[in-house]
């Protein structure tokens, strides 16, 4: 399932903003739905957090104007690599 997860999470990096709003939606269910058979506690920490995170994103930007909370694409990213990079260095540790 973390690779599924992961793979959602390049997914929404590589993807135009048409896309991304279905792909968060889209690792948003992936984990409320999880087994977490294959995923340490601490990767399934960090994704869960994650979705929490970035479930205020809004690629539109007139909708994104309607709410303080709502973020665009740059936050989205930072905060997709700032998860990638903390599963990345948990594989360093162990």
């Amino acid at each position: 399932m973390k690779d599924n997860l992961v793979k959602i999470l390049y997914q929404i990096l590589k993807s135009d903003f048409n896309k991304r709003g279905q792909l968060v939606f889209n690792f948003i269910e992936a984990i409320n739905n999880d087994d977490s058979n294959n995923i340490t506690q601490q990767e399934l920490d960090i994704l869960i957090d994650l979705s929490f995170d970035i479930e205020p994103y809004e690629a539109n930007p007139e909708r994104r104007r309607q709410d303080p909370s709502y973020f665009g694409d740059e936050k989205l990213e930072e905060l997709i690599k700032e998860a990638l990079e903390k599963i990345e260095g948990l594989k360093k540790i162990n």
